[in-house]
């Protein structure tokens, strides 16, 4: 797990600690699902649960949200619903006109009718548990790279590096049930930035707006350091909110990451969807986070209490 990664988690996991919510460790490295949660008491009613992990494949997450279900645990995304936030190549055709045009690519050989159809520059991107990774280990290393393509050969090698680069050993053991990840072609677009690589990519003025029922917890920039970029006005942070909530209306998916920039025409636009519970952003408040958190789980679970209780008295009602 990168360091900086693992930091985050830990940090995370103390202020939730702090603030009061039961913590605890769970066995990943090669333990069952069932394994995995032995050392968590098993829940007298249904209980709103978050996995606070590094990225997991989509089938480690279902075996684990099917045992965390039989303890009376309910994580906040189903398995499908956690696909469709970490994959973004199964969201965009529902997010068309609220993010870059793009084209999914299955193979290398691909890229060649993206070049065709989105012409040139195009930004590379892989799709899924990878993806989310990156954010973490590889985001600078491939920024100093480039994974701008500003010419047909280049488009050829950084597809081509996507597709066969080696993933982190912990991950890609979980990933090798699945022949690979696909790799997104994304159109080029002009962000507003203040920053950029040595290589020339653009540290875009970029945020994660994290979301719960479609409501609003907790936004972060993207970028860590002193950028004036992170400031937004009031306008600005409405029409960031506004992408933010035309994505959750569209996915349905109760939590809900999404990563959105600003055009250099002022417009913003979204780039990816994450599942939040496993991967954050280095800016985001961790304290307001779990802060909204626990609210919105008391709202939820408040809410579906009344409507236990009400199915029970209208058992009640109809007894003989």
């Amino acid at each position: 797990m990168p360091a900086e990664l693992r930091r985050s988690l830990e940090a995370s996991g103390a202020i939730a600690e702090i603030l009061g919510f039961p913590v605890w460790a769970i066995a990943t490295d090669g333990a069952g699902a069932a394994e995995a949660l032995a050392a968590i008491p098993a829940q007298p009613q249904p209980t709103a649960a978050f996995w606070l992990a590094p990225p997991t494949a989509a089938f480690r997450y279902g075996e684990l949200f099917a045992a965390a279900q039989a303890k009376n645990l309910h994580l906040p995304n189903t398995p499908a619903q956690h696909q469709l936030a970490q994959e973004f190549h199964r969201a965009y055709p529902l997010l068309k006109d609220l993010t870059p045009a793009s084209i999914v690519l299955e193979q290398p050989e691909a890229v060649e009718g993206a070049i065709a159809q989105l012409g040139l520059p195009l930004v590379f991107q892989r799709s899924g548990a990878a993806a989310v990774l990156q954010d973490w280990q590889r985001a600078l290393a491939l920024a100093l790279r480039s994974s701008i393509a500003k010419t047909p050969a280049q488009a050829r090698r950084i597809a081509a590096d996507l597709f066969n680069q080696e993933l982190n050993q912990e991950l890609s053991q979980e990933l090798s049930q699945k022949p690979h990840q696909p790799v997104l072609a994304r159109q080029w677009v002009n962000l507003r930035h203040h920053h950029t690589t040595p290589a020339g990519f653009p540290l875009g003025r970029e945020f994660r707006v994290v979301l719960y029922d479609r409501a609003i917890l907790t936004y972060g920039y993207a970028w860590p350091g002193d950028d004036p970029g992170r400031w937004l006005s009031v306008e600005e942070e409405e029409a960031l909110f506004a992408v933010a909530f035309a994505v959750a209306e569209r996915l349905d998916v109760p939590l809900l990451g999404v990563d959105i920039a600003q055009t250099q025409s002022g417009e913003w636009i979204a780039l990816k969807t994450v599942d939040p519970q496993f991967v954050g952003s280095p800016q985001l408040p961790l304290v307001h986070f779990w802060q909204q958190l626990g609210i919105m789980n008391e709202m939820i679970e408040k809410r579906s209490r009344q409507v236990v209780n009400s199915a029970d008295a209208s058992a009640d009602l109809n007894l003989p």
